[in-house]
């Protein structure tokens, strides 16, 4: 060595010769250990998803309580070397693998540590394969100057029972005397359990490195120097044998307590959710409408890392479209449904609510407005049944306001629909009889009713320019009924009506003046079952003379049969033909051109008119009349 290093050895030795009865732990053996397995993180109460509404204030998630690794009970210690950071678990608390606590040995390290008596020390001793060992001396203030002694509080007393491996942290003693540690430790670079564990009482382990394990074996892999004493496996980085030590040379330190755990937070779409940490409270900003996923990443100190990943919505509200009601026009007490064409939302829609204008200002007025009800289900399209019952003619105005799962409403949509007088209906209407035969009355009777009020009469007419419409004007009116108990009837006179179809309307009026549409049928008027005509040979002869009677227009509904035309004499006088008592003077068993004739013998009968009677019978034996 250069006379320089010896002087700096010199120095040293002077500097610390009241601290050069320092206990250093022997090396006996040594035995390779892997470090401990990274253990992991636990949720205990995760960040639930979340919607919130438009401009909502910030929220404010608190982070504590929700994680934790259960296998890191205790005090956390960060050794911020220059080559690296050391995470340290002390052993003030009950731990998995721990033998016992030692919370007087942690109450010291930590009160040197509060003290900052740690502040820019340094790792004075590497032995190979056994231990870095450090706390026992500051780092000079000037190259080419020895470090400082810590000065040191009283000695605690000696807590032994867990083991020397590797990666545990130790207290360093004095020889001889179990209970004189004070402010020195070292770190395990292997198994030094079968030497320490009973070493001067056995060397009192108080935690153990739950990260930075390469960092330590980077330390113990720095080059060593001999300067003597405490100092004769001093690691020095980069040091030449010939120069000065430098203060840069020194692997130095300063120690600190950290978290547990420690957070950071990202969220994919800022725009819409802004998070920021401060310490453990998570505050989340919200912006413009969409979702966002919010990662907050939680780190332990042994550097194990897990996510808890939530969403928030920043709920936009319904959107709605489309409200009508189905028909610009609707009757009194009717039935008409209101409905909309389009109904959506970000995060779905729980209610549709259905509002009538009851003030009549044209807008919706919660609590004045009448709620017609609500539909809670998009099945069948998002719509309402409803009526006019009680409402006045004119036009009405309609809302509708969608609610989403988050209670958001959307803005209120409307329409219109004007109330009118439904006209009145004759749903039925039938002539009888049907066909009539001959020119004989027909009732026509009509069945009436008006949804929203009252029949005041209906009109029967009669289809007189055959076109098949009712027109007013020109069509015959037949009669008028005012009284529907019975229904509504009329009694028609067909006497000037042609044989064969006629039509018939009938048509209602309400008590409003308000008439509805016609309805029709067609009657048939046959030509009836009769003798057109009878004619006397002669209008005067004498008596006892012979008189031929003819009888013409002879007629025979369809489906009837001729079977004889009789002839009769006005026996009793009396101008009307009676059966039984009238005469018979002749028959004819066939028609030729609908013509029938007879004799008739004038012998015996008064001076004077005679009236004479015919008839025809047809196959089924019904008479016409005479």
């Amino acid at each position: 060595m250069t006379s320089l290093l010896s002087s700096v050895a010199t120095r040293f030795k002077t500097a610390l010769s009241s601290v050069c009865g320092t206990d250093r732990p022997v090396s006996s053996r040594l035995e390779s250990l892997e470090g401990r397995t990274l253990l992991s993180i636990s949720v205990i109460n995760a960040i639930a998803d979340s919607s919130v509404q438009p401009g909502a204030t910030a929220t404010v998630v608190s982070l504590a309580g929700r994680y934790d690794n259960t296998d890191l009970n205790g005090t956390i210690v960060k050794f911020a070397t220059d080559v690296g950071d050391i995470n340290v678990l002390m052993y003030d608390q009950t731990n998995p693998g721990v033998t016992r606590t030692t919370p007087l040995t942690v109450a010291n390290f930590l009160r040197y540590m509060d003290a900052g008596r740690y502040n820019q020390t340094v790792f004075h001793r590497s032995a190979a394969n056994f231990v870095i060992q450090g706390g026992g001396f500051t780092r000079p203030t000037t190259d080419g100057t020895a470090p400082s002694a810590v000065t040191t509080f009283p000695a605690v007393t000696n807590e032994p029972g867990n083991t020397n491996t590797r990666g545990t942290i130790a207290m360093a003693k004095l020889g001889g005397n179990a209970n004189s540690a004070t402010s020195q430790w070292f770190f395990n670079l292997g198994n030094n359990a079968s030497n320490l564990d009973n070493q001067n009482g056995g060397f009192t382990v108080f935690g153990r490195v739950i990260s930075g394990l390469n960092v330590m074996d980077a330390i113990a892999a720095i080059d060593v120097w001999n300067f003597g004493g405490t100092f004769n496996e001093l690691p020095l980085r980069n040091h030449a044998q010939s120069s000065t030590v430098l203060r840069a040379e020194y692997v130095g330190m300063n120690i600190s307590t950290v978290s547990e755990l420690t957070y950071s937070v990202i969220s994919s779409n800022p725009a819409v959710v802004n998070p920021t940490l401060n310490g453990t409270d998570l505050t989340l900003s919200y912006g413009s409408a969409g979702t966002s996923t919010v990662t907050v990443r939680i780190t332990c100190a042994d550097g194990t890392t897990i996510d808890d990943v939530f969403t928030v919505r920043v709920n936009s509200a319904p959107f709605l479209a489309g409200l009508s009601a189905g028909a610009s026009e609707v009757g009194r007490n009717s039935s008409f449904t209101l409905s909309l064409t389009t109904a959506t939302d970000d995060g779905g829609i729980s209610q549709i609510d259905f509002y009538r204008d009851a003030n009549g200002n044209g807008q919706l007025d919660i609590g004045t407005d009448t709620l017609l009800g609500s539909d809670t289900s998009a099945t069948g399209g998002w719509n309402l049944l409803t009526d006019t019952n009680g409402l006045s003619l004119g036009t009405q105005r309609y809302f509708a306001r969608a609610t989403d799962t988050d209670g958001v409403n959307s803005p209120v949509v409307t329409t219109t629909m004007t109330v009118v007088n439904a006209a009145p209906v004759v749903s039925a209407l039938s002539a009888s009889p049907n066909p009539a035969e001959g020119r004989v009355p027909v009732t026509l009777t009509a069945t009436a009713s008006d949804s929203d009020g009252t029949v005041a009469f209906v009109r029967f007419y009669h289809d007189s320019n055959g076109n098949g419409v009712l027109d007013l004007s020109t069509d015959t009116l037949l009669g008028e009924d005012n009284n529907g108990t019975d229904g509504y009837s009329a009694v028609v006179d067909t006497s000037a009506f042609t044989f064969g179809s006629a039509r018939y309307f009938a048509a209602a009026t309400d008590v409003e003046a308000l008439a509805g549409s016609a309805a029709s049928v067609v009657g048939v008027i046959n030509a009836p079952f009769s003798v057109g005509s009878l004619n006397a040979s002669a209008t005067a002869v004498l008596r006892g003379a012979q008189l031929i009677l003819t009888a013409g227009d002879v007629f025979i509904p369809a489906g009837k049969r001729f079977k004889t035309l009789e002839f009769y004499a006005d026996t009793n006088a009396n101008g009307t033909f009676d059966e039984g008592i009238d005469k018979k003077i002749g028959s004819a068993s066939s028609l030729k051109n609908g013509i029938a004739t007879a004799k008739a013998a004038t012998k015996g009968a008064a001076v004077g008119d005679i009236k004479f009677f015919a008839r025809v019978r047809d196959n089924l034996l019904a008479w016409s009349p005479a």
